[in-house]
């Protein structure tokens, strides 16, 4: 009796542990960011002398490693679903049934939290402190596009300060679901792919084009979306044999990576408004991480052992609860403490505790709301090794 012919499996995106890694300590960098800015802004810059606090306040760099690790994932979610026969509409409906439940959840903890306070406050308790925005400030357009992350191309602002990133990030995912529609109407499905790349690097190289001849008349979301490139330029050369991907297309990686770095090298190197580090540094951090992941890739499945990395990858499963929520318990942590005396030398501990604060908010904000809302299911674990989750 002949033995079963097996069947050969499609190949499929590397699911890289360093990503996942990387994206929590990300988020860990950004909230360390958030405990310490505003004391520091307030006139106490001779804490930065400390290592700590001087590395803490450039956490909005994380910000576009997230930008990266974003573009990585949507290109591995797309090659996922073109493999499984995956549709644009349930690309779509995923992405925003990942997003937005968890996203207006948090949206409404902050508007009920300003109501308390402000509620508080008119019954004579926090009588002295700074009154909070309050929601009926504004109206319906506002939180129009407020509720449907538009709040940037709308000129608005954000009411829950972090998701003015989250406008950007949902703006990648719909123009990379535009494009992968439009490869899908014109020519073979066995070449969709290799357009859908060329177009998404297009974009990219557009956007550096664009920001180096005229940054001020770059519209949203092109202004960042070569960050995003850089994410689909690493997928590329990571699964380049894994995925069996052209030379051309590596090619283009190549070329979307040197054009950053040329754009990064054009850069002044004083740093932006408000901020302790420059455009310059962030380009050359987020270049940094690319390539690091590129050269690393191959020994991830040695790494993902590491004690290190497993903690950090059980902090990006959290990532986008900790990002979502962690404003919310901050500033009122550091008022209280800072009344309690831990200020100067001893803001150490103040800052400790809110750290905590987040975390422990970022996982209850997890198990109660954020993965309720998981694309993944138990038939599909078989089949598809990679979920993109959002790095905001």
């Amino acid at each position: 009796m002949s033995a079963p012919a097996q069947t050969s499996r499609p190949p499929r995106p590397v699911q890289l542990a360093l990503l996942d890694a990387c994206r929590g300590g990300a988020a860990l960098w950004v909230v360390m960011a958030h405990a310490c800015l505003a004391y520091i802004a307030l006139g106490h810059e001779e804490l930065l002398s400390n290592p700590l606090y001087a590395f803490s306040v450039r956490g909005q760099i994380g910000v576009g490693f997230f930008f990266a690790i974003s573009g990585y994932c949507i290109l591995a979610t797309i090659f996922n679903a073109l493999i499984r026969g995956g549709t644009i509409r349930g690309y779509v409906v995923a992405r925003c049934r990942r997003i937005y439940p968890p996203y207006l959840i948090a949206l409404g903890c902050v508007v009920l939290t300003h109501l308390a306070i402000l509620f508080l406050m008119s019954k004579g308790i926090f009588a002295n402190a700074l009154p909070p925005e309050s929601p009926f400030d504004h109206g319906l357009g506002y939180w129009l596009a407020n509720v449907t992350l538009v709040q940037l191309p709308a000129g608005s602002s954000c009411f829950l300060f972090v998701s003015w990133s989250m406008c950007y990030e949902i703006a990648f995912y719909m123009l990379a679901g535009v494009l992968w529609a439009v490869c899908a109407r014109g020519g073979r499905r066995a070449a969709s792919p290799v357009l859908l790349v060329t177009m998404l690097n297009l974009c990219s190289l557009l956007s550096v084009v664009w920001v180096v001849v005229s940054k001020n008349t770059c519209p949203f979301p092109l202004d960042r979306w070569y960050q995003f490139g850089l994410g689909i330029a690493m997928f590329v050369l990571v699964n380049r044999s894994e995925l069996r991907l052209s030379r051309f297309l590596q090619a283009q990686s190549v070329l979307v990576i040197l054009a950053v770095l040329v754009h990064a090298l054009l850069l002044t190197s004083e740093p932006a408004p408000n901020l302790y580090h420059s455009e310059r540094t962030q380009l050359f951090c987020v270049l940094g991480f690319v390539a690091v992941i590129i050269a690393l890739a191959r020994f991830d499945h040695l790494l993902a052992g590491h004690w290190l990395v497993m903690q950090l990858r059980k902090l990006g499963t959290i990532s986008y609860s900790l990002y979502l929520i962690h404003m919310l318990p901050l500033p009122m942590i550091d008022a209280l403490l800072r009344r309690a005396g831990l200020q100067g030398q001893l803001y150490l501990a103040n800052y400790a505790v809110q750290i905590i604060a987040a975390l422990i908010a970022g996982t209850i904000f997890h198990r109660l709301v954020e993965r309720r809302f998981f694309e993944t299911r138990k038939r599909e674990d078989a089949v598809v090794p990679m979920q993109c989750q959002p790095t905001l």
